[in-house]
C-alpha cells in the first residue's frame, strides 16, 4: 500500500515539475528597442525564427493600412525602421494612430523581413509626454 501512495506521489510530482518546467520555456520573452533588435538582427537575422519577441518603437507616419482586424504599419525609431504585419488575434487598441508609441509582441520573419504581431499596445502621443500628467478635458476630474 505505501509502496503504491509513494509512485503516485512521484507521479505526481513529476507531472507538476514537467508543467512548470515547460510553461516557463515557453512564456520566455525577450524584449528590444527596435534600434537594439536591429542591431542584433544585423548580426544573424536567422536567431530570430520562431521566437517570441517584444519590440518597442513608434509608428511611422502615414504607414498604418489596415484590412478588417489585420494591419500592416512601419515602425520607427532613430531613423531605423521595421515593417510589422499585425495577424489580427488581438484588436489593435484605440490609441493605435501615426506617431504612437508602440510595444509589439509576436515573431520575426526573416524570409519576409516583417514582424509578425499578435498583440500591439500603444500609447498616444498627443495625449502624454514625459514627464506630464494627462490634460483634464471639460467636467473631467483629474485626481
Amino acid at each position: 500500500m505505501k509502496i503504491k501512495i509513494s509512485i503516485v506521489v512521484i507521479a505526481l510530482l513529476a507531472g507538476i515539475g514537467f508543467l512548470a518546467i515547460s510553461s516557463v520555456k515557453k512564456e520566455t520573452r525577450k524584449f528590444y528597442q527596435l534600434n537594439e533588435f536591429q542591431d542584433a538582427l544585423k548580426k544573424d537575422e536567422h536567431v530570430f525564427n520562431d521566437k517570441f519577441l517584444i519590440v518597442l518603437g513608434n509608428v511611422k507616419e502615414g504607414t498604418i493600412k489596415k484590412s478588417g482586424i489585420q494591419a500592416d504599419f512601419t515602425m520607427e525609431m532613430n531613423e531605423v525602421s521595421l515593417k510589422v504585419h499585425h495577424n489580427g488575434k488581438n484588436l489593435l487598441p484605440d490609441t493605435f494612430q501615426d506617431g504612437a508609441q508602440v510595444t509589439v509582441e509576436g515573431k520575426y520573419n526573416s524570409e519576409k523581413k516583417e514582424f509578425v504581431s499578435e498583440k500591439v499596445m500603444a500609447k498616444c502621443a498627443s495625449t502624454y509626454s514625459s514627464g506630464q500628467t494627462p490634460v483634464a478635458k471639460e467636467g473631467v476630474k483629474v485626481k
